[in-house]
């Protein structure tokens, strides 16, 4: 029964491993297992759609709070969508410029929207720290001035 078992295991079973193919990691890890690599078949994905880049932005950024009107907020939406594109545009660019590949992964436009999320949040504090400070500064001149 168990030999019976791997048999099918071995005959049935399949990995499927994912790695983003930037950064020096998967570079070293190519280098590290030959067999697992050379053994394998790989599915390169293709650039996202642009509709597609704009409703993950939208899904990310629809809860978050920015100061700001509902279009002005799709806007931001947009443009975040459209940078993407153009990142990924430049890069084939600069294959066929340079024969050297960059890529542009979905993590890596995931990394964007959050960075921009906690740049928003760090500039969003210091701006009501300042507007602050200058309240502080107009209720003391009131004072001083009565």
């Amino acid at each position: 029964l168990y030999e019976y078992f791997l048999s099918r295991a071995r005959k049935n079973l399949h990995v499927v491993l994912c790695f983003s193919p930037v950064g020096e990691k998967f570079r070293s890890r190519s280098l590290k297992f030959p067999g697992l690599f050379s053994g394998c078949t790989m599915d390169w994905f293709s650039r996202w759609p642009k509709d597609a880049l704009i409703a993950v932005a939208q899904h990310f950024l629809s809860s978050y709070d920015i100061v700001c009107t509902t279009e002005v907020k799709q806007e931001v939406v947009q443009a975040m969508g459209v940078f993407q594109d153009f990142v990924a545009e430049s890069c084939v660019n600069y294959f066929e410029r340079y024969r050297r590949t960059t890529h542009v992964t979905p993590k890596s436009y995931l990394s964007f929207i959050a960075g921009y999320k906690k740049m928003y949040t760090e500039k969003k504090s210091v701006v009501q720290e300042l507007a602050d400070r200058m309240q502080m500064g107009l209720d003391k001149l009131l004072e001083a001035g009565e």
